[in-house]
């Protein structure tokens, strides 16, 4: 029996395996705040601290729902 949790999370990863652009919308959140948490704290550009953030929303999305996010969405 799983819990509501396991469902919950389980309902996610399918929906983000059926639709990509749902998933990729997760993953622009999840950069932007990465993007808006650290950026005033370091002392990188814009362009670098866009690609870190956005390589941690990939982790992310990748370790939690097993879903790749990290290629570019026209």
């Amino acid at each position: 029996m799983s819990t509501p949790i396991e469902f919950a999370m389980t309902v996610l990863k399918e929906a983000f395996k059926a639709d990509p652009s749902y998933a990729h919308g997760w993953h622009c959140n999840l950069a932007t705040a990465f993007y808006d948490s650290f950026n005033a704290e370091l002392p990188v550009t814009h362009m670098t601290m866009h690609k870190i953030a956005n390589e941690g929303a990939s982790r992310f999305m990748k370790q939690v729902f097993d879903v790749e996010t990290s290629e570019e969405k026209p």
